[in-house]
C-alpha cells in the first residue's frame, strides 16, 4: 500500500475561510515540525511564482482526478485534495522566512525618537535642578551614553524623577505628564525590540526550516501528480497544458521531456542559534531520474508503474 500521503491525512481536505495562506500552514504545521531535516528536498526554485502557477493549474489538475484513480488504482488520491494546502502553506513559509532576513529597521527608528525625547527632557532636568526643585544627583544617576539599553534607563529615570517631583516642577517645567508617559512607553518600545534582535538568529533557522519543511511536502505532491498525468497523457504529451513543470525554461531549441527534472540542488544556509555563524543545511539529494522514487520526509513515494495495479492496462 503507497504511503505516500498518510502523515498528512488529519489536515485534507478544503483550505477553507479566513486567511488561506496562514490557515492552511497552521494545519500542515504538526506535519512540518515533525519532519527530519535529512528528508529535506533543497528549495531550488522560485517558490512564490511555483505557488502561483500551482493555485491557476489547479482546475485542471483536479479534473483529471477521475481518470487518474481509474488507470492507476493504487495512485494516493489524496494528493489531489492536499495540493492546494501545501501550496500555500509553503507561501506563508516563505513569507515568514524573507520578512526573517529582512527584519524592519525598527531600533534605529526608535533610537532617532529616543534620542530626541531624551535630549529634550534632559534640558528641562538641568534646568529644574538649578532651581532646585529637582535633586542633584538625578544627573548624576543618568548613564548619558549612545547604546540601546543606556538611552532607555535615561528614558525611565527621567520620567520617573519628574513624575515623582511633579507637585514641586509642574508649574515650573513645559513638559506634559503625556510626554513623560511617551518617555516610559519609548523605553519599554526599545527594550522589547532589542529582545526581539537577540533572538532574530534562532527566529531566522527556524523559519529556514519551516520553509524546507513546507517546500519538501509541496514538491513532493507536485511532482507526484505531475508524473502520473504525464504517464496517462504520454501519448498526447499535453501534461505541460495540464500541469505545467516548476522548473525555469532555458531557451536551447530542444524540446522538454514529458517530465521535467530539477535544476542542480544548492544549499540553503540558515543562521545557527547561538552564532552569527551560518550552518550549511545539506539535504540528501536524489539522482534527477528517480525523481517518482525519492523519499519525502517521513513518507516514501512509489514508482508510476506500481500504481496501476496487478494485470493494470499499465503494466508491461
Amino acid at each position: 500500500m503507497n504511503t505516500i500521503a498518510a502523515t498528512a491525512s488529519p489536515i485534507a481536505g478544503p483550505v477553507g475561510d479566513g486567511p488561506r495562506y496562514r490557515g492552511a500552514f497552521g494545519r500542515l504545521l504538526q506535519t512540518i515540525r515533525s519532519m527530519s531535516p535529512e528528508s529535506f528536498a533543497v528549495v531550488n526554485l522560485d517558490v512564490m511564482s511555483a505557488v502561483r502557477t500551482t493555485e491557476g493549474a489547479l482546475p485542471k489538475i483536479g479534473s483529471m482526478k477521475t481518470v487518474v484513480a481509474q488507470l492507476l488504482p493504487q495512485f494516493p488520491l489524496l494528493l489531489f485534495e492536499e495540493l492546494e494546502a501545501r501550496a500555500l502553506a509553503l507561501g506563508h513559509a516563505q513569507t515568514v522566512y524573507e520578512s526573517a532576513q529582512h527584519p524592519a529597521p525598527i531600533l534605529q527608528t526608535l533610537l532617532n525618537a529616543a534620542t530626541t525625547a531624551r535630549d529634550i527632557a534632559l534640558a528641562e532636568a538641568n534646568t529644574l535642578v538649578k532651581r532646585g526643585l529637582l535633586p542633584a544627583q538625578v544627573l548624576g544617576g543618568l548613564k548619558s551614553g549612545n547604546g540601546y539599553r543606556n538611552l532607555a534607563a535615561d528614558l525611565f529615570t527621567l520620567s520617573e524623577t519628574m513624575k515623582s517631583h511633579w507637585n514641586a516642577v509642574s508649574s515650573r517645567t513645559s513638559m506634559t505628564r503625556e510626554e513623560l508617559d511617551r518617555l516610559e512607553d519609548l523605553a519599554d518600545e526599545m527594550n522589547q525590540a532589542l529582545g526581539i534582535r537577540e533572538q532574530m538568529p534562532e527566529l531566522q533557522a527556524a523559519a529556514a526550516r519551516d520553509r524546507q519543511a513546507a517546500y519538501t511536502l509541496f514538491i513532493a505532491a507536485y511532482s507526484e501528480l505531475r508524473a502520473a498525468i504525464a504517464y496517462i497523457r504520454r501519448r498526447e504529451n499535453d501534461v505541460e497544458t495540464i500541469m505545467p513543470s516548476l522548473y525555469a525554461r532555458r531557451s536551447s531549441g530542444k524540446k522538454k521531456p514529458a517530465i521535467d527534472e530539477p535544476a542542480e540542488p544548492t544549499s540553503l544556509v540558515a543562521p545557527t542559534v547561538n552564532s552569527r555563524e551560518p550552518v550549511v543545511v545539506m539535504p540528501s539529494v536524489t539522482p534527477s531520474h528517480a525523481v517518482a522514487e525519492t523519499k519525502v520526509g517521513p513518507v516514501a513515494a512509489m514508482p508510476i508503474g506500481a500504481y496501476a495495479g496487478k494485470g493494470g492496462p499499465f503494466m508491461h
